[in-house]
């Protein structure tokens, strides 16, 4: 109640000594974006924060009644955001306002046709704070800010060529060209690789290939050896193998945990099929 006092008092003073309106004494607070950030990333959701500055350049504090925020995706409201809680703008100072965003990528696609094609969308953040100016009443202010997101998607590894090595009488050779594809808008990094052969459900070799770094929207190959004895085999398969056929029998699984340096952002860990 003293402030409220204190800030009528002084628009009156300000309004007598210039000899101007109660209008003309009122300044509407501005916006600044400090950023919009991703603070976590699966390939399903994209979580993050935005932090956005107030300046109030009255003399006196603004109450703040109520403040309204918004995603906007496709020019069209989507996400209606929780509002941090603000009592008010401090007299001639700058207040920041951090708001935070979960994004279903499901939404984005659904909404945004071509949102897998171009690897990104572009949100508007809104943002309508109504403010108590003394004597004025109530205002509300309105502010954009647009910002983009990557649409994140699967990396994809495809079986590009193999060929038998070398064969012995109790084993052979297999080499495996892999051709490794990253179809995001951002870098992957990927730890240690395990990729596994598997005759049905049933493992029969692994192994572990080094870390790998794959540009945004690139492909990379990367070559293996497996050696395999008959017995994990079996004759069927040893003989088609040695014979220039892949069985449609034999699978090949990959792992490796990612990691986005362009982002910043450990990412979920790729466990999945070889495409043959």
């Amino acid at each position: 109640m003293r402030t409220l006092l204190l800030s009528v008092a002084t628009l009156i003073v300000l309004t007598g000594c210039a000899g101007l309106g109660v209008g003309n004494v009122y300044r509407a607070p501005s916006f600044q974006h400090q950023s919009s950030q991703l603070t976590s990333l699966s390939w399903q959701q994209l979580n993050g924060r935005s932090r956005i500055s107030i300046q109030n350049p009255n003399a006196y504090s603004l109450p703040v009644q109520s403040l309204q925020a918004e995603l906007w995706l496709d020019g069209e409201p989507w996400l209606q955001l929780d509002s941090p809680p603000i009592a008010g703008l401090a007299a001639g100072l700058s207040t920041t306002v951090e708001l935070d965003w979960s994004v279903a990528v499901a939404g984005l696609v659904s909404r945004v046709s071509n949102a897998y094609d171009a690897g990104e969308v572009e949100l508007t953040l809104q943002l309508a704070p109504t403010v108590d100016v003394p004597v004025l009443g109530p205002r509300q202010l309105q502010w954009q800010h647009d910002f983009v997101v990557p649409v994140p998607q699967l990396p994809k590894v495809q079986l590009a060529d193999w060929r038998v090595r070398d064969a012995s009488l109790t084993s052979l050779t297999l080499e495996l060209d892999l051709l490794l594809d990253n179809p995001n808008r951002f870098g992957l990094d990927t730890g240690p690789v395990q990729l596994a052969l598997r005759n049905g459900a049933a493992p029969i070799s692994a192994v572990r290939l080094n870390a790998l770094s794959l540009a945004a929207d690139s492909q990379q190959k990367q070559s293996t050896q497996l050696t395999l004895n008959y017995g994990d085999l079996g004759l069927t398969i040893a003989r088609a193998l040695t014979g220039g056929g892949w069985p449609s029998n034999l699978g090949l699984s990959w792992s490796a945990p990612l990691r986005s340096p362009d982002l910043g952002l450990d990412l979920p860990s790729f466990n999945g099929e070889v495409a043959l």
